[in-house]
Formats: structure tokens, sequence, C-alpha cells
């Protein structure tokens, strides 16, 4: 399946780049806050929301980590699959006509989606902060829902884009 597709390089544009750099800033800032407030969390913090973003599960304050955790592994995952956009499924045939463009997309979308995951991480890992200490009573919806909402837009975009480009 991938063997028939064109292996091309293509390079960084400038949008690939400050994209790179959103994520790492993102991923920096989901470990500083968990480090940070690390020593100031009581034993107990919030680890499951509800619905209305309330906590309904809680944890030992080291599952504080678990979200910079999980984002250092999505960025080196994702980062590692966009090098290799052959190697990924699309939702059109790949040819040598459509290739760069749609390699060009998936690269983006990867990206795009890396930047805003680890975001999103770095908000819940703030939120988990505050509510663990008392400052903030649930996630607070709209942080959420506006991260999910960019998310599906993002996925929505690749879509529309991708069809273009067949």
């Amino acid at each position: 399946m991938f063997a028939n597709r064109p292996r091309i390089k293509l390079p960084r544009t400038r949008t690939d780049w400050a994209m790179e750099v959103a994520a790492a800033l993102g991923l920096l800032t989901t470990v500083l806050v968990a480090s940070v407030s690390f020593p100031g969390l009581p034993p107990q913090i919030p680890t499951h929301f509800n619905l209305a973003g309330e906590p309904d599960g809680w944890g030992p304050r080291a599952t504080i980590f678990l979200l910079p955790g999980l984002g250092v592994v999505l960025h080196v995952l994702l980062t590692f699959a966009a090098k290799i956009p052959h190697r990924c499924n699309y939702l059109w045939p790949i040819t040598e006509q459509n290739a760069p463009r749609q390699y060009l997309l998936a690269r983006r979308v990867m990206n795009l989606l890396k930047a805003q995951i680890v975001w999103m991480f770095a908000i819940f890992t703030w939120r988990m902060t505050a509510i663990g200490r008392g400052e903030a009573a649930q996630l607070g919806l709209w942080h959420v829902g506006l991260l999910l909402a960019l998310i599906v837009g993002t996925l929505l975009w690749y879509i529309a884009s991708a069809s273009r480009a067949r």
C-alpha cells in the first residue's frame, strides 16, 4: 500500500515552524505548570471530571505529571509521523501529482493538532492544580469547549483541503 507512494522531501514552511514553536511552548508550559505547582499541591488532586467540568475522581498529587508525560509522548509521535507522510493514511489515493499537496496538508494537520492538544493539556494541568489548591471549583468548560472546537475545526479544514487537493 505505501510502497507505491512517492517519497518526497518537502521543505518546512514558516507556518510549519510557527506551529512547531507553538507546540513546544505548550509542552514547556505544561511541564512548568506541573513542576512549579507540585510542591504546593495537597496529597489528593482531581484526576477525572464529569461533563459539567466538576471533579468526580481524585488521585495522588503525583498524577499532575500524567498530562505532561502524555504531552511529551504525543509530541514525539506526531513529530515523527509528520516526517513520514508517505506512510500516513489518506482519504483519497495518493498520486505523483497530488502527493506534494497531500503530504503538506497531512504534515500541517499533525502539527496543528499537536499544538492544540499540548495546549489543552497545559490548560487542564493548570486547572487541576487550581482545583487541588482550592482556588477553583471546576475546569471551566469554555476552555475545554474552545479547544475542542479548534480541534474539530482543524479536522474539518483538513478534510475540505485534502478533498480539494485530490
